[in-house]
Formats: C-alpha cells, structure tokens, sequence
C-alpha cells in the first residue's frame, strides 16, 4: 500500500515542493494519527524534530504527539517534515540534502525547532501565496485523496501505517 502511494508521488508531475509538502501531509497524517483537522491547524512552533528520535507534535492543551522515525529515510515522517520545514524557510548553515536523496535521512542534523518568527505560521501551506495562508482542511482531504485514488487505494488504507511502520522497523531491529 505504502510503496504504491510513494511511487504516484515520486511519479506525479507535481513540483518538488509540492511532493515534498504532500509527503509531509501524508507521513505526519497518518503514522501520527492525526486529522485533517490537526494538519490544518498545526503550527511550526508546535513541531520539533528530534534527530534520531523522531516529531513531537503540540496538538491542543492535552499534550503531545510523538511520531518516531522509521528506518527507511523514505517513508521517515521526521525527514518528511525536514524536507518541507528547510522548503519554506530554510536554515541558514544548513543545506537541504535535496530531492535525490530521500534514501539518506534528512531527520539525524541537530534538533530543528522553528525560529521564532516561524512559530505562529501554519505547517502546510498554499504554494505561491506566501507563509500566511494555511491549507484548509477540505485542500488537505483533496490532496490525499488525489493521491490515494492515481494509487488505487482508499482512505482507509492509511489508517493501520503507523502500527504497520512499527512492526516493520521492529521485524528489521530482529
């Protein structure tokens, strides 16, 4: 399932900041768990990468979301969120690893927290239109939807990645 949602990503005629923001909707949506509702509202100060480690993610008052990293830097949604954070507002220092290297992971430089001016800026955004304008959550449905339906695949098949992704980096530990 997952293989065949990477591949109509990697395939697709989309620019590559659009793939790279439409894997981060999809690893970070659904190995997290989250809705579009949460992806919509998610904002880069409540997000920190931590290298090795994986994504915390400040959801609401009750606590926090954490998304490990897999082995696979492919399907990594700490990398995913790399990627697209050094797309909007890149670090200074720091050098995106690029679209040819999502078999290397993105995730293992020093924690990324975004600056301060960053924090109140919307994680998923229009392309073109500037920081301000966050993806709603009937763009964010289309957009997973489009991917799921060139995959031959419907929504529900996303829902069990995160226990599969975890089974999978557990099996490979053995």
């Amino acid at each position: 399932m997952l293989e065949k949602v990477l591949e109509v990503v990697a395939s697709s005629t989309r620019s590559r900041l659009e793939r790279d923001r439409l894997l981060a909707v999809l690893l970070i949506g659904s190995v997290g768990g989250l809705t579009y509702q949460n992806l919509a509202d998610l904002r880069f100060g409540d997000v920190v990468a931590d290298p090795g480690d994986g994504l915390r993610l400040w959801i609401d008052w009750t606590g926090a979301v954490w998304i490990p990293m897999t082995r696979q830097a492919e399907i990594c949604p700490a990398c995913a969120f790399t990627r697209w954070r050094h797309d909007v507002a890149p670090c200074s220092g720091r050098a995106s690893m690029g679209p040819d290297s999502v078999a290397e992971h993105d995730c293992l430089s020093p924690a990324l927290s975004s600056s301060t001016e960053l924090n109140d800026s919307p994680v998923f955004v229009q392309l073109g239109v500037g920081l301000n304008r966050a993806l709603t959550v009937r763009e964010i449905s289309a957009l997973v939807h489009d991917v799921l339906d060139h995959a031959g695949r419907d929504r529900g098949g996303l829902d069990g990645l995160r226990d599969d992704l975890t089974i999978a980096d557990i099996v490979c530990s053995l």
